[in-house]
């Protein structure tokens, strides 16, 4: 896979999570989000995405997976 590949699975990914959350399913949102999680630290590790971002985007996950509650 290529860097646009692996961004457009994270992307996808995210967009997952989101629908999860809007529909207030905490099991299938918390298992989007492991998803998500994975797929963001494969692409740091590829060298796709910067850690900061990496960072960035898990931490903005987990506060509106954290909201849920």
């Amino acid at each position: 896979m290529c860097g646009r590949d692996w961004s457009s699975d994270v992307c996808s990914s995210d967009l997952t999570f989101e629908v999860a959350v809007e529909s207030g399913d905490k099991a299938k949102a918390a298992a989007a989000y492991s998803f998500a999680c994975k797929k963001l630290d494969k692409s740091l590790t590829k060298g796709i995405h910067h850690k900061n971002y990496v960072a960035r985007q898990k931490s903005r996950l987990a506060n509106a997976l954290n909201k849920m509650a």
